[in-house]
């Protein structure tokens, strides 16, 4: 499987976990359920962990547009208190979808080279952008850092 299905319209669902996908490469739009031509949106309404383990191959996960970030009518993982990657080939977030969720407390990036590279290290470029998340880890073997605000 190299895509993920629609499961952001599962209205009940509190806790995903995507595990060992390795031919994973892309998390698109269709992962949550969301069309550019609705005027409402809503993804995963009552999901509170998501996680990712072990998706070598992955490589995008598809961001929402900067006017869908702004809208009132546009929610997108409300309840989502913990996310973790780990052993992923992911190098970038999607920042204005992590913006959507605005509960996130937690987030763990695990032994994904990439990310760490762009949030975890002292170089990283993006770490500003994760700042406002309380409670971050970002490690990848021997480097290890975590911090809490």
């Amino acid at each position: 499987m190299s895509t993920l299905p629609c499961l952001g319209k599962l209205p009940e669902l509190e806790e995903l976990s995507v595990w060992r996908l390795k031919e994973l490469k892309y998390v698109g739009r269709e992962f949550l359920g969301i069309s550019s031509s609705a005027v409402m949106m809503m993804a995963f309404p009552k999901l509170k962990k998501l996680s990712f383990y072990d998706c070598p191959r992955w490589e995008k996960w598809e961001d929402i547009t900067a006017e869908e970030e702004g809208s009132a009518t546009v929610s997108i993982m409300p309840c989502l208190r913990e996310l973790k990657i780990s052993y992923c080939g992911l190098a970038e977030l999607p920042h204005r979808l992590l913006g959507k969720a605005s509960s996130l407390q937690d987030l763990r990036l695990d032994y994904s080279f990439h990310l760490w590279e762009r949030y975890g290290s002292e170089k990283g470029a993006d770490r500003r952008l994760l700042s406002h998340i309380p409670h971050l880890s970002v490690g990848y073997l021997w480097h290890w850092q975590a911090k809490t605000l």
